[in-house]
């Protein structure tokens, strides 16, 4: 609930910024242009209007920003515009009901929910906690103006296509909903052409060969986990959001040209279907059922825009780069187009029999120096995923050490998903279980306060087994063994499953032996060992 309630407030202050921050410099071209509207007004009287608004505009921009940035005065900010969108509730009581007004309540809607949010401690934790954003890449073809300027153009223009949609719409005689139903219709469209793009990065995938892993459009998402497809409804991306597709290279001799065509597929069938729904719209009989309610020609206007700002470079929140950014990447070399191929390189173990043994330590290298957070954490657990797979227990240690460095610099953005590889790592490469238990209460930690959970897959129970292990807590590092390796036996052939398939393997053996030297000594019941022949 609180993940809606938040997207609910950043959108409508979004909004409401856009409405109100270009106040004054339109009253003054409006002043100007077409005079006073009559002699009592005086253009004082209408700059000091549009100061005065222009102002709140600020307070609603600084209150965005503040969210989106996660920092400490965004409580401030986010409780000041949420008052001021409170105390809208009181003209909305003393106004005759009409479709306008009916879509107006959302804003004393989002005025409750951002005070609740903002004032309440635990609330106030999940919008710091979902506000990181992937660190930007040096020479990644974008900059933080343009990125604040490609979403006002898109809101510019969508301005712009609503006000000529509805005109033509009037003009031709043609019905369309008001008020809220106009604004379902709205997020029903832009939700249509969201399906619209991602589909055309799956279609433009397929071509080339790519294996489809993830695919996602507004709150849907299909995702494979664990070797199977999985489903989940996210209600964090309820309003109007993006999308994301997922495809992995099918083989090692990928081509540059099939991840250009994969990415430049999305925006172009968002440009066809646009012209083409444009054109029926137009062209076809008002009274035509194909126009009914103006929905087709909102499509293909709001798959116009889609496909448009996808083409500009710039920075998202849930793809980390739009469309056009991957393309001047990728056409331009480079450190950001060194971590787009080292990933896709480490993705293609999940569809090839390519093991961690295979992969190009050149290029990983090359994608680590360019990398931060996350990303150069995983790409540091890789390198060590490398020299295990090869029995190269020196270099893997060399390599887990600088996983740990990476870990210590920047513990606040490092997803917990990857704290499992880095337990296992500690506790079976490194041996050290007092590190090992420090980062597996970090996890807990870090769950408890995100209210998000890792996943208890292959990877988690052979974390826990690893630790147990080296703790010397033989009947619970057996009871996480056999859990998991009842999952990695499930697990389709592939090189990176096959790997999990080998850590078991690995603790197997040292289970196996451990148990063995102390059933000698008596100190380990024989029911407490497991069945080791059978498990594979």
């Amino acid at each position: 609930m609180q993940a809606i309630l938040k997207r609910l407030v950043r959108f409508v202050f979004g909004l409401q910024a856009l409405t109100f921050l270009p106040m004054l410099p339109a009253m003054i071209y409006l002043v100007s242009k077409h005079g006073l509207p009559n002699s009592r007004v005086t253009p004082q009287s209408v700059y000091e209007v549009g100061v005065a608004l222009s102002a709140i505009g600020v307070v609603y921009a600084g209150a965005l920003f503040t969210m989106q940035r996660g920092w400490p005065s965004m409580r401030i900010w986010g409780v000041v515009a949420s008052t001021l969108n409170l105390l809208f509730l009181i003209p909305l009581l003393f106004v005759r009901h009409s479709a306008a007004v009916n879509a107006a309540w959302i804003i004393p809607a989002a005025g409750a929910a951002g005070l609740y949010l903002f004032l309440n401690s635990d609330s106030r934790a999940s919008l710091v906690s979902g506000a990181a954003k992937t660190p930007r890449i040096k020479g990644d073809c974008t900059n933080a103006v343009l990125d604040v300027l490609v979403w006002l153009l898109a809101a510019a223009a969508w301005i712009y296509g609503e006000t000529w949609c509805i005109g033509f719409l009037r003009g031709n005689g043609i019905w369309y909903p008001h008020g809220l139903v106009l604004y379902a219709e709205y997020a029903v469209v832009t939700l249509l052409s969201i399906l619209v793009h991602e589909f055309g990065h799956a279609f433009g995938g397929w071509s080339v060969g790519m294996k489809l892993r993830l695919f996602a459009f507004g709150p849907f998402s299909w995702q494979i986990r664990d070797g199977k497809w999985e489903f989940k409804f996210d209600s964090s991306q309820i309003f109007p959001s993006g999308g994301l597709t997922g495809n992995v290279p099918s083989g090692p001799e990928h081509q540059v040209w099939q991840s250009l065509l994969m990415i430049v597929a999305g925006p172009s069938i968002n440009l066809g279907t646009g012209l083409i729904a444009v054109g029926l719209a137009v062209t076809l009989d008002p009274n035509s059922p194909v126009n009914a309610g103006g929905a087709l020609l909102m499509f293909g206007i709001v798959s116009l825009i889609t496909g448009a700002t996808n083409l500009l470079p710039f920075r998202t929140r849930r793809q980390g780069y739009s469309d056009g950014a991957r393309l001047l990447q990728l056409l331009n070399g480079g450190p950001a187009a060194d971590i787009y191929f080292a990933q896709s390189f480490i993705s293609s173990s999940l569809v090839t029999s390519l093991r961690p043994a295979d992969y190009d330590m050149q290029l990983i290298e090359r994608a680590a120096a360019a990398a931060q957070g996350t990303q150069l954490l995983r790409f540091r657990l890789c390198e060590c995923q490398h020299y295990l797979d090869r029995q190269q227990m020196d270099q893997a240690r060399e390599a887990l050490a600088r996983a740990e460095l990476v870990y210590e610099s920047s513990q606040a953005s490092v997803s917990a998903s990857l704290l499992p590889s880095l337990i296992f790592a500690v506790a079976y490469v490194k041996r050290d279980a007092a590190s090992a238990r420090r980062y597996w209460t970090d996890m807990e930690e870090l769950e408890r306060k995100t209210k998000t959970y890792v996943r208890r897959n292959v990877d988690y129970w052979i974390a826990e087994c690893a630790l147990q292990w080296s703790e010397h807590s033989l009947d619970a590092a057996h009871t996480a063994w056999h859990r998991g390796a009842a999952m990695a036996n499930q697990l389709p052939a592939a090189g990176a499953y096959d790997f999990d398939r080998t850590k078991y393997l690995l603790m197997q053996k040292e289970l196996d032996q451990y148990s063995a030297k102390f059933s000698i000594m008596g100190s380990v019941p024989q029911a407490a060992q497991p069945a080791w022949d059978t498990a594979f």
